[in-house]
């Protein structure tokens, strides 16, 4: 049985050696994940047709927008795949975030087109659990919630509180400078509202997660002002 499995052995080493393959005009080559390699050939040539049907030209067309940084194009050819790729929402949702979260030229991005591509989502939690799109539609989803919290304290202050309880929600997916974020953004919040022991306690949660020189000044600021409160 052993000189059995060693026979086997053998001759697929030599059948499978490079020297085997050269010999079969087959020429090796040597791929590491650090290397860069070309995209297909559509991505540059706009004269290339795309096989595969009207769904694969709107992926294309959608990859393409999204490459170029047009948000508007992008968000429209992912809308119509919708309709012709069921089966692909998960995908199709994570590059509706992707297309959502592109910035104009003014380096701003669309409110109302990343709630809407977030909203998708929501509807459909379970393909953030069980699709093989899992990871990328997570990533992209916390990245576009987070985007809406840091532009709602700036502007819409009872939406961002909603924003940032849906952020402790997903405690689990964020890292450390994330969960900081949510933290300082609420301890804005609670700031502006005159909550100093809502907003110092939400700065030091930040500063427990994240170390930052000026949040720390503004906490013993705080501080200060809450002591000569208790001191009137």
């Amino acid at each position: 049985m052993l000189s059995s499995r060693f026979l086997i052995l053998l001759i697929l080493l030599i059948l499978f050696s490079p020297k085997v393959f050269a010999a079969a005009g087959v020429t090796m080559i040597s791929v590491s994940m650090e290397q860069n390699l070309e995209a297909p050939r559509w991505m540059y040539d706009s004269k290339i047709k795309v096989k595969g049907g009207p769904l694969i030209a709107l992926m294309v067309e959608a990859k393409k927008a999204l490459q170029a940084k047009d948000r508007a194009r992008c968000l429209a050819a992912v809308q119509k795949s919708y309709t012709l790729g069921k089966s692909l929402a998960p995908w199709l949702a994570w590059n509706q975030l992707m297309c959502a979260q592109l910035r104009d030229k003014q380096d701003e991005f669309s409110i109302a087109a990343v709630s809407a591509a977030v909203n998708r989502v929501d509807a459909q939690p379970k393909w953030m659990l069980y699709d093989p799109a899992a990871p990328q539609l997570k990533t992209a989803y916390v990245r576009a919630i987070l985007l809406l919290a840091e532009q709602q304290t700036k502007s819409d202050r009872r939406s961002a509180w909603k924003t940032i309880d849906k952020l402790q929600q997903l405690r689990p997916w964020l890292n450390s400078e994330e969960r900081s974020k949510i933290y300082r953004w609420a301890g804005d919040l609670a700031f502006v509202d005159q909550n100093l022991l809502s907003a110092q306690d939400f700065l030091l949660r930040s500063l427990n997660e994240h170390e930052s020189a000026d949040l720390r000044t503004r906490v013993d600021s705080i501080r200060t002002s809450l002591l000569l409160e208790r001191e009137k």
